[in-house]
């Protein structure tokens, strides 16, 4: 079971991977900025760790706590320019993605026999080439910045939360656990019904062009209620759908920021105990609920990344079914010497379907392509012996 998932996965992301080894170095280089922007964001904790329990030292003076607070000016600074720079390394090349696949479903399209586009809707394809391919692009954009924060700011976090007091952190991370359940639970809800958004928006379009191309053909015949009655149902489906995703999201998300306010009040009732009875420093204790603030941010991107993910494989899945389409005509090897054909050309048994129903069967047939060019020269000839005639008669009178 695990191996057909893992191959259903690898065929799933098969068309994405050439364009992520395209720009393997670009997304190397964002990590690599965005690992500097968490690690110096990781060290803010720390320096005010150290300046709070400087703060009753002797020796300690204002000139001191300036050069704290320039210090962490100063890495803010540093924060904000390299996400600057791995947003514009990330999130680009999530729009290199989306315009190379994009351009993959163009040039697939054009290829595909007319027999696909009647049974298709153009509505659909507009959903595919608009809707499908922006949440493509976010699961690749942010969906991979959410997911390389929840790894290294996560562990991170924890690590020097365990640096600070070992016990106050399994105190803070036991209601995490919940997490995954939810996870599961909501994920496969959301799958399900993004497919469901994406699927009704598909006819809403398709129904919103038909009616618009035949606009001439529904004024003749008086169908304007019906066109109007037939976009309120469209409508009011693409409505309903995208309120139960809308009450999927609202469950899930507040729903993850309850299992971290738990966290918070245990921090706040076991680290506060701790920092009275001095088993921790008020530096300390401080540094440690910076730190769990910090996993706030992961925990938030573990939700908004499951939705992202549940949104961006339906919609690819919904992409490779188009690609996977195959093209009904297809040139196989092309001798490019030949610049003329000679000899006689039979065809034999032709036949000629429309769709599955209709078919129709025609005898042999054959073309001799000497005996023609022979017939048009004999046809040639006559035609300029009649004109010969005529221009003799013409004198004669």
């Amino acid at each position: 079971m695990k191996e057909t998932n893992k191959g259903e996965q690898k065929k799933l992301f098969s068309r994405i991977v050439p364009y992520l080894k395209q720009n393997l170095k670009f997304l190397i280089l964002g990590v690599i900025v965005l690992i500097i922007v968490d690690a110096v964001q990781l060290l803010i904790p720390k320096v005010m760790q150290v300046a709070i329990d400087s703060l009753g030292k002797e020796g300690f003076t204002q000139r001191h706590l300036a050069g704290y607070m320039l210090l962490i000016f100063l890495m803010s600074g540093v924060i904000a320019l390299m996400r600057y720079y791995w947003r514009i390394l990330i999130i680009g090349t999530s729009w290199i993605i989306e315009r190379g696949l994009r351009q993959n479903f163009y040039e697939h399209l054009i290829k595909l026999a007319q027999n696909f586009f009647n049974k298709a809707k153009i509505g659909d394809l507009m959903a595919h080439s608009t809707n499908d391919m922006n949440a493509i692009r976010m699961l690749f954009g942010i969906g991979f910045v959410a997911a390389a924060d929840i790894i290294i700011l996560t562990l991170a976090s924890i690590v020097f939360m365990v640096t600070i007091n070992l016990r106050l952190t399994i105190y803070a991370i036991l209601p995490l656990p919940i997490l995954s359940l939810a996870i599961s639970y909501f994920g496969r809800k959301m799958h399900r019904q993004f497919t469901k958004v994406q699927s009704s928006f598909s006819a809403l379009s398709g129904m919103v062009q038909e009616s618009i191309s035949g606009i001439r053909v529904v004024k003749v015949f008086g169908q304007e209620r019906t066109e109007l009655n037939k976009m309120n149902e469209f409508s009011y489906e693409y409505q309903q759908n995208n309120v139960k995703m809308a009450k999927l999201s609202g469950l899930f998300h507040p729903f993850l920021g309850f299992v971290i306010s738990i966290s918070m009040i245990i921090v706040l009732v076991f680290g506060g105990r701790a920092a009275i009875r001095n088993e921790i420093s008020i530096g300390e204790f401080i540094a440690f609920h910076a730190y769990l603030s910090m996993l706030v941010w992961p925990m938030i991107a573990i939700g908004w990344i499951v939705e992202l993910y549940q949104r961006g494989t339906a919609s690819l899945k919904r992409i490779n079914k188009i690609l996977d389409t195959p093209e009904e005509i297809v040139d196989g090897d092309v001798d490019t010497n030949i610049t003329e054909l000679k000899g006689n050309i039979e065809i034999r048994n032709l036949r000629f379907g429309y769709g599955v129903e209709q078919r129709a069967e025609g005898g042999e047939q054959r073309a001799k392509s000497e005996e023609q060019r022979a017939e048009s020269e004999e046809h040639r000839a006559e035609s300029e012996e009649q004109r010969a005639e005529g221009r003799g008669s013409e004198g004669l009178s």
